[in-house]
């Protein structure tokens, strides 16, 4: 009985202890475009928060990815979702080119790396813009078409 009652409150700690760790909000460290630029390998691997315009002419996409930049002044970051079908979740696109049109800027949350030729780049989690923020590895379902 007392073996019993061991494994059943061990396995009552490792599902409460992989509850919390899962439903914990990721810290996103808040920094901007110079921190960025100037200092770029203390923050690789790290979740930042960073606020500027969007470089955004039309949807750019790779094989699985899609991506724009974001800018203030001369400098540029870019900013990609891997792994999410052709294009982004419409939602996201066109707050996106909201954002372009009207000149206004969005903040950005995600993963800070860096890329080809040690380019800033950041994977992202979310895109905030007019106070609403947008998962973006939110996947909506897709609608088949009977015919």
């Amino acid at each position: 009985m007392v073996v019993k009652l061991g494994r059943i409150t061990a396995i009552l700690i490792l599902t409460t202890f992989l509850f919390l760790n899962s439903c914990t909000p990721r810290q996103f460290i808040k920094t901007d475009f110079n921190s960025i630029i100037t200092d770029a390998q203390s923050y690789k691997g790290q979740y930042i928060e960073i606020e500027g315009s969007v470089d955004f002419q039309h949807p750019r996409w790779g094989f699985s990815t899609w991506y724009f930049m974001l800018k203030e002044d001369s400098k540029k970051i870019r900013c990609y979702e891997n792994n999410y079908r052709v294009t982004s979740w419409s939602f996201v696109s066109d707050a996106l080119r909201k954002a372009a049109y009207k000149k206004e800027k969005i903040i950005v949350r995600g993963k800070f790396n860096l890329g080809y030729k040690n380019e800033p780049q950041i994977e992202l989690d979310f895109i905030e813009y007019g106070g609403v923020s947008y998962n973006t590895d939110h996947k909506p379902p897709s609608i088949r078409m009977p015919f």
